[in-house]
């Protein structure tokens, strides 16, 4: 039987028009409850954007800086594309980053995350690219942890943890050469008062990498019960223990992390090698080989802080200061390096971004 059984035309037109009023006062206050979150969402657009310009402002101030000073002369940098200078400079970038490429798949493969050295160059050269687009020396590890997602949906913290894992070995090998080579040069380090300050501050960094790695491939200092009474103390603890967890998982994996370890190295020396041949073929032939092997790592920790494009301007003025230091006068040869540096990586990033354009990932498991 109906509801409406034993109601008359009137009783049914107030409770249908009663109803509709209750469904449009809740519809309304849906609506604005969410416009709050939408003008939220609007504002949060604009303030990345102003940032973005901020900091785009920032690197450009500082190159027109330097330039008006005399300390990065753009007309001296046209010697780089003189043909052997600039084949030279195209083969020792494309090295770098088909090793960076290289140490990107062992840790892929490590977490068994199937992947080609073909697709991981792909993912290399985009993220190239993606530096020079984004803000910082590091977005295109974020827009590559992005593909990552999209390729392996069912492994996002997998792939997470390989683009972290990548970033770290990367910034240890930085930390290694250039704590290496002032130990050798350890007389002329100690002698000066800012470069003492850089070798303690990397021994400092050094042993911490030491410490970490002692960690993960000690059995039993990993699963020491201190560790996990400080992890349950944080918030989200079971992130933090999940993460631990998957990053000491690469001490059980000692051949996969000494392999990225070694090509690592190797990637780090072309880009020295790049620096080295920009400062010998742009006229720098008195600058030692060890200023390049210290400021070299050091200038590229400074690029990666993510306040410039691809660190341009930060780059040219932290290069400028640490080759200067260790150099002991005034000289162009840091901005200049860094800047042919910059250039041959955003030639090859370009590349990236029309791979980009065209690229087709499966997704798998």
């Amino acid at each position: 039987m109906s509801n409406f059984a034993g109601l008359g035309k009137k009783e049914i037109k107030r409770m249908t028009e009663t109803e509709t009023t209750r469904l449009s006062v809740n519809m309304n206050a849906e609506l604005n409850s969410q416009q709050p979150s939408v003008e939220r969402s609007k504002s949060k657009v604009w303030t990345d954007r102003l940032k973005g310009s901020a900091k785009i402002l920032f690197a450009i101030g500082i190159i027109v800086f330097m330039a008006k000073q005399g300390l990065l002369n753009f007309e001296q940098l046209k010697m780089l594309f003189e043909p052997l200078v600039f084949t030279v400079g195209l083969l020792l970038i494309g090295a770098n980053f088909f090793l960076v490429a290289w140490r990107f798949r062992i840790l892929l493969l490590a977490e068994n995350l199937k992947m080609s050295l073909w697709e991981a160059n792909q993912f290399t050269l985009i993220g190239g690219f993606f530096n020079f687009a984004i803000v910082g020396g590091v977005g295109g590890d974020l827009v590559k942890g992005y593909m990552l997602a999209k390729k392996f949906p069912r492994s996002k913290m997998a792939a997470a943890l390989c683009v972290l894992m990548d970033r770290v070995i990367g910034l240890f090998t930085m930390v290694l050469m250039a704590f290496s080579v002032m130990v050798f040069d350890f007389r002329r380090v100690w002698g000066t008062m800012q470069l003492r300050a850089f070798f303690i501050f990397l021994s400092i960094v050094f042993f911490g990498f030491i410490i970490f790695l002692s960690f993960a491939f000690s059995n039993r200092l990993k699963k020491s019960p201190w560790i996990f009474w400080f992890l349950n103390r944080l918030p989200m603890s079971h992130h933090f223990i999940s993460l631990y967890d998957s990053i000491m998982a690469y001490g059980d994996r000692k051949l996969d992390f000494l392999k990225a370890m070694s090509v690592s190295v190797l990637a780090q020396l072309s880009s020295i090698a790049l620096l080295a041949w920009a400062g010998h073929s742009l006229g720098f032939t008195e600058v030692p080989l060890t200023t390049y092997f210290i400021g070299g790592p050091l200038g590229f920790m400074a690029v990666a802080i993510p306040i410039s494009p691809a660190g341009i301007g930060v780059g040219q003025a932290a290069f400028y200061f640490i080759f200067n230091l260790y150099i002991g006068h005034k000289s162009e040869v840091g901005p200049a390096v860094i800047t042919a540096f910059q250039m041959f990586s955003l030639v090859v990033g370009l590349l990236g971004g029309l791979i980009y354009l065209n690229y087709k990932g499966e997704k798998k498991a």
